[in-house]
């Protein structure tokens, strides 16, 4: 926990409260290609081989703790087992954290719940495997998955901590001693990765529509708020003014992800009920079976008579209104979800391309890869390499008709040649249907393309790349500095939210690439007042000289704030030059009269006394011509003109 960031957030004090710490020797056990469980109940018994005390072993979730926990049955009678995660009663919870009956020891396998939080007696041995379980955005918009990552250096130093706070302990990494150093400083906070769309419903449901009125430790990007809403949006949630729907004030009351809650909210009589069984089919891994079918899928649930299918069944029962369910999973969803639909590629066996731009794919071998239309219920992988998890066929005529076909012009822009291609198409979403081209396209279209273009590629495929680096870098340089809060601000954000703030400058631009300082001039009126100010009067474009020229600040220099000029424009400077409201000074580069570098500093008064003298000395034997003064400090600066035109 970061204690400054909270007192500043909270203007609350921090009080400081050391607790005793028993050293702890580190051992690394290098990694290898086994399973995790199998590595883990290797340490596990090496450890027990080797020291004395009980064991707290740190594994990424429940799946690899119950493995694990098979794999040391054969441990002894003198050692219990016990596992440690959230979803445990508090009764198999407290049974965890107890300490050994005497003359016995205890392993307890635990995910981070224990990292931080509880202290378990007899525990003077840890095994960390290094690994953490993270909520990370589902691209489809049914909730944040648990996605498996390294841990962080202060998750793993937090965990080698709990063999020394009895007694000296003993910490086994699963991993080498050189991995350590590049392991992130911290975890990223989940508010910086997961899906927000359930935020920003709650947030509808409050009465607030911009997240940003509100204080947050971390804030919440702003592309993933845009997504989010976007999300919303489609699902009929939020109208187009970001208010709640009387469809989202329901889907506000359902515990689900906002598709799902979309797809029961907004389904009635045994459609509903059908919806329901779907919602609580997808809300939990591993029920139905290992089918891409969803209808198989729903058939494996209803079939399946374990406790937590019958748990899962009763929550269906309570959301679907009591009623048997009815109805078509192909048109429910289709109807729900026209985002969702999905149209094979001309050519392909098995990739298809969503109604939403996403494109992705099923095995060739997979019953469903032989239909040309889906409708997509879930998605895994990355958003590039899509895989089509679950989905159901429809029929071409039912997907039209549930999708929506529109008639629009449609244009492409190629970042290279700075060229469109325009064409007239029908299409239901991203999935055309038919073209015409078109010669020319209209300045909305054109806007789009470019727009499209930026998503797909970045700001480079419209030359604004330095641009938008530069803003974000004087951005930070004025947060550093203490004069604005902090924007979080990436160029990837950006890109999210430039519908809000870049596509309006394309369309005033018709079919024309914008100039950089156009681009520049739009991303800065989207900050706030004080934002805007701040960085016209304190990290300015260009600085004014002694000479009178205008110079401009490099902030992409890794020197960077960086000005250069012939060094006879810095005569008579006195004092370094600053931005940031005196705060930064700026690095001075100075340049020979054939405007190589000869000389950098970010002190001239020492630069003056000191260096000058070397500097000047060389610059008189090469450059007779030109004025090299013994004290530059108060001599008259100028733009480099020779001694005969001074």
């Amino acid at each position: 926990l970061d204690t400054a960031r909270v007192s500043s957030v909270f203007g609350a004090p921090v009080v400081e409260s050391e607790g005793r710490m028993y050293p702890v020797e580190t051992r690394y056990l290098g990694r290898s290609q086994d399973r995790i469980e199998d590595r883990m109940a290797a340490a596990v018994k090496r450890a027990l081989r080797e020291e004395e005390g009980s064991i707290l072993a740190f594994l990424p979730g429940a799946g690899e703790i119950r493995r694990t926990a098979e794999r040391l049955q054969d441990v002894g009678p003198d050692v219990s087992v016990a596992p440690l995660f959230g979803a445990l009663s508090p009764a198999e919870q407290d049974a965890a954290v107890s300490p050994a009956p005497a003359g016995t020891r205890k392993v307890v396998l635990s995910t981070d719940i224990a990292e931080s939080a509880l202290t378990i007696e007899g525990v003077r041995i840890v095994i960390d495997s290094g690994l953490s379980r993270v909520a990370e955005d589902d691209a489809g918009g049914f909730g944040s998955r648990l996605t498996t990552v390294r841990a962080s250096r202060a998750s793993v130093d937090q965990r080698r901590g709990r063999a020394g706070r009895l007694e000296p302990g003993v910490c086994y990494r699963l991993w080498d001693e050189e991995a350590t150093r590049g392991l992130a400083p911290a975890p990223v906070p989940e508010i910086l990765m997961s899906d927000l769309s359930g935020l920003v419903l709650t947030l509808a449901e409050w009465g607030e529509r911009d997240a940003r009125n509100l204080i947050w430790m971390d804030p919440p990007p702003a592309g993933r708020l845009k997504a989010a809403t976007d999300l919303l949006r489609t699902v009929h949630a939020l109208d187009e003014a970001g208010q709640l729907t009387p469809l989202g004030s329901e889907m506000s009351r359902l515990p689900l992800p906002p598709r799902l809650a979309a797809l029961v909210a907004s389904s009635a009589g045994g459609e509903r009920a059908l919806a329901a069984e779907i919602a609580a089919l997808m809300g939990e891994r591993g029920i139905g079976g290992a089918s891409s079918d969803l209808r198989d899928r729903l058939a494996g649930f209803r079939r399946d008579g374990s406790p937590r299918a019958r748990v899962l069944k009763a929550q269906a029962k309570a959301w679907g209104g009591g009623t048997a369910p009815s109805g078509d999973v192909a048109h429910l969803l289709a109807r729900a979800w026209p985002d969702q639909l999905a149209r094979k590629r001309a050519g392909s066996q098995a990739t298809y391309l969503l109604a939403s731009g996403r494109a992705a794919s099923l095995p060739e071998t997979d019953i469903l890869a032989k239909s040309d239309w889906l409708v997509v219920a879930d998605l895994g992988g990355a958003a590039k390499e899509a895989r089509i998890s679950l989905a159901v066929p429809i029929a071409e005529a039912d997907a039209l008709a549930a999708g929506g076909v529109v008639s629009e012009d449609r244009a492409g822009f190629d970042a290279k040649t700075g060229r469109f291609t325009a064409r007239r198409v029908k299409a239901l979403g991203a999935i055309v249907l038919s073209e015409a081209p078109l010669l020319k396209p209209s300045a909305g279209v054109a806007a789009r393309a470019m727009l499209e273009a930026v998503r797909e590629e970045g700001f480079a495929a419209i030359g604004a790349a330095d641009v938008i680096e530069e803003t974000l870098c004087r951005l930070r340089l004025l947060e550093e500095a203490g004069l604005v809060g902090a924007q979080a601000l990436t160029a990837e954000q950006l890109v999210l939210t430039a519908d809000d703030w870049l596509l309006p400058l394309l369309k005033r631009g018709g079919a024309q690439v914008p100039a950089d300082h156009k681009v520049r001039e739009a991303l800065i009126a989207s900050f706030d007042w004080p934002v805007q100010e701040a960085l016209r009067k304190e990290a300015p474009l260009s600085l004014e000289l002694p000479s009178g020229q205008s110079a401009r600040v490099d902030y992409l220099d890794p020197r960077a704030p960086l000005v250069s000029a012939r060094a006879q424009a810095f005569w008579g400077c006195a004092e370094h030059p600053s931005i940031a409201a005196g705060r930064v000074p700026v690095t001075v580069e100075m340049l020979s009269p054939g405007m190589k570098p000869v000389a950098t500093t970010r002190d001239l008064p020492a630069f003056w006394t000191g260096g000058y003298r070397d500097m000047a000395k060389d610059m008189r034997g090469r450059y007779p011509k030109h004025d090299w003064p013994d004290d530059p400090a108060n001599a008259a600066a100028h733009v480099g003109k020779t001694k005969k035109r001074l």
